[in-house]
């Protein structure tokens, strides 16, 4: 009998069990899948005049408070700057880029593997702490970009309305000036290495064009769309200079930084990501269109303060209204005997 009960048990059990455990499965699958890739983190070391950055996840704008030095922003993030607007990043990988004035740029890609966090300054460092993949795209305006020596398997490119550029460790100038009608003058620019050009619109298969030290690539995009691009040709010294020392003094201003920091703010870029795609948003935003050139950037409220329960002050419940006292007199309570003169 103990056999059969037994028995009975381990039959009508067993279905249970297993229904438990492909719902354990089918759980783990799904938050699998909802995981994004480690972040890397755009450190902003400087931001003058005016300034806006937007969350493309979200679709919010930040206010002033956080377009200030030490804030970390991941990927999926625009920057924008108006007339004497000027911002410096740092990149998690060491790369770092300065946004001049009356221009706007995405953050369209910055993944990055964890690395160990050091007092070493990153500065320092010959090449990235980790490999990384990272995607900027130039609206218009300028932006200048000091890249650090790539790991094997990181990639980092740039893009404007010219092209995209390729790049692997060197000081790249990237300019796209709109015209008025809809349509740029560009190039691309570089010292101290080299990067590998494409115009905008060109085949997939279509070889890319070597841009060696110190040369530049010109180019004009018609409102049309239609791309027309000139020979490389040698930056004049003058150019050369000017993009040397606006890359170093962006160096500079980011020469405290050390890995450590870098390595926080990558974690931190990470989990905000995921809260956002938690909450609905999605992983890897498409790139918004660009603004209007001439509209200054208007960072969003600042949020209201919340207040403390010590700040919370108690307030009493309002008196209830004082009732006068009815002095009338009823005349039919009066006994006219009382009153009587005879009495």
């Amino acid at each position: 009998m103990r056999f059969i009960n037994f028995y009975r048990l381990i039959t009508l059990g067993f279905p249970l069990i297993l229904s438990v455990l492909q719902q354990a499965y089918a759980q783990n699958e799904a938050d699998d899948s909802e995981q994004v890739q480690p972040r890397g983190a755009t450190i902003i070391v400087s931001a003058e005049g005016s300034v806006g950055v937007t969350n493309i996840r979200t679709g919010q704008a930040l206010p002033a408070s956080r377009i200030v030095a030490g804030t970390s922003l991941p990927d999926g993030h625009s920057i924008k700057t108006g007339e004497g607007g000027k911002v410096v990043c740092l990149l998690s990988n060491g790369t770092i880029f300065n946004v001049s004035p009356q221009s706007e740029m995405v953050i369209s890609q910055f993944t990055q593997e964890p690395f160990e966090a050091t007092d070493d300054k990153i500065s320092d460092l010959e090449t990235e702490p980790s490999v990384s993949e990272v995607k900027l795209k130039l609206n218009y305006g300028n932006l200048v970009t000091d890249v650090k020596k790539l790991n094997k398997g990181s990639s980092f490119n740039i893009e404007s309305p010219l092209g995209s550029a390729g790049i692997r460790g060197t000081t790249v100038n990237t300019v796209a000036i709109p015209d008025g009608n809809g349509g740029f003058t560009g190039s691309f620019g570089v010292t101290g290495g080299s990067l590998s050009f494409t115009p905008s619109g060109a085949p997939a298969d279509a070889p890319a064009t070597e841009i060696a030290e110190n040369q530049e690539v010109n180019g004009e995009v018609s409102e049309t769309g239609q791309v027309q691009v000139e020979a490389p040709s040698v930056m004049s010294p003058a150019d050369q200079q000017q993009l040397n020392a606006t890359a170093e003094q962006a160096v500079e201003a980011s020469d405290d930084t050390s890995v450590a920091e870098a390595s926080n703010a990558a974690a931190e870029t990470t989990q905000q990501v995921q809260s956002e795609v938690d909450n609905g948003a999605p992983a890897e935003p498409a790139d918004p269109p660009a603004s209007d050139p001439a509209e200054e950037p208007e960072p969003a409220p600042e949020p209201e303060p919340t207040p403390s329960p010590e700040d919370a002050t108690d307030t009493q419940p309002a008196a209830e209204p004082a009732v006068e006292a009815d002095n009338s007199i009823d005349p039919s309570s009066i006994d006219p005997n009382v009153l009587s003169p005879d009495r």
